[in-house]
């Protein structure tokens, strides 16, 4: 895209935003989603209006129903809210604290909100060469798979596989009733854990992700697979959950002096959600 220098004027503000690329194969109305989103993550208050359709239809110099589209595709992925009379806003977030030990439920409890898992898939199934190496039992064993969308306000932000021998499910007594609560926080109270196993990549949706994410095909997720442990190092269940990358913030920290010799990461993940807004 070219850099267009004329500014947009909203509520006193200067917006800068790009001009679009005609020439592009991207649809006119997925280059503006994009340059809003960018817009959305700067927007410093949440109380402050976001510029409207007649705004951005003139800087943009495209058909309403193009802005329109754009727009209505940020309001159904919880970035935007329309309030009738009033104008669109963006969603202030919540923030969730990634952590082996974090109780994800009580979490949303205190913050007023809720998260909701709709369970996708519950088999028993035999498992692959990998989860088999990584869970430490034969390829003629058998494991619980499972998937589900978790959603907070109605907006979908990651989706969850699972996956644990069968063995380890029946202690735990897991049910597909159970998979629509928090996991490690049931793990926690049946079984002592003692560590777990992160890693990051970023890649894009694609078309299975992006229909249950309610994102773009295009759009990039961020991948987290993970395995969790018990005492005496025996591994209880992997996985991965694919986040929205639109809503996940990860950062690390590590002692870099030269008097110290511990290699350990420090990390934290905090996937920003979104707060339940009541519509006027």
């Amino acid at each position: 895209m070219m850099r267009d220098h004329t500014p947009l004027m909203s509520n006193g503000r200067t917006l800068h935003i790009e001009k679009l690329d005609r020439e592009s194969p991207i649809p006119l109305y997925l280059q503006i989603r994009q340059q809003l989103v960018a817009l959305i993550a700067d927007w410093p208050n949440p109380e402050e209006r976001f510029p409207t359709d007649e705004e951005l239809v003139e800087r943009f110099d495209v058909a309403k129903a193009t802005v329109r589209q754009a727009i209505a595709e940020l309001t159904r992925a919880g970035l935007l809210t329309r309030k009738r009379g009033t104008g669109t806003f963006v969603m202030p977030p919540l923030v969730e604290k990634l952590r082996p030990n974090e109780d994800i439920e009580e979490q949303y409890q205190l913050a007023g909100g809720a998260v909701v898992h709709r369970v996708h898939r519950f088999v028993t199934r035999a498992p692959s060469v990998t989860e088999a190496k990584v869970l430490g039992i034969e390829l003629s064993d058998e494991v619980l798979s499972l998937r589900r969308v978790r959603s907070v306000a109605h907006v979908p932000i990651a989706i969850d596989d699972r996956v644990m021998s069968v063995e380890i499910a029946n202690k735990l007594n897991f049910t597909q009733s159970t998979a629509e609560q928090s996991i490690i926080d049931l793990v926690r109270r049946m079984l002592t854990l003692s560590r777990a196993t992160w890693d990051l990549k970023a890649r894009l949706a694609g078309p299975k992700d992006a229909a249950l994410l309610q994102i773009s095909p295009a759009d990039p997720i961020l991948v987290r697979s993970l395995t969790y442990f018990q005492d005496h190092d025996l591994p209880i269940l992997t996985g991965e959950t694919r986040h929205r990358s639109d809503i996940l913030r990860c950062g690390f920290e590590m002692n870099i002096s030269n008097s110290s010799q511990d290699d350990n990461v420090k990390s934290w993940t905090n996937e920003a959600l979104l707060s339940v807004v009541q519509s006027s």
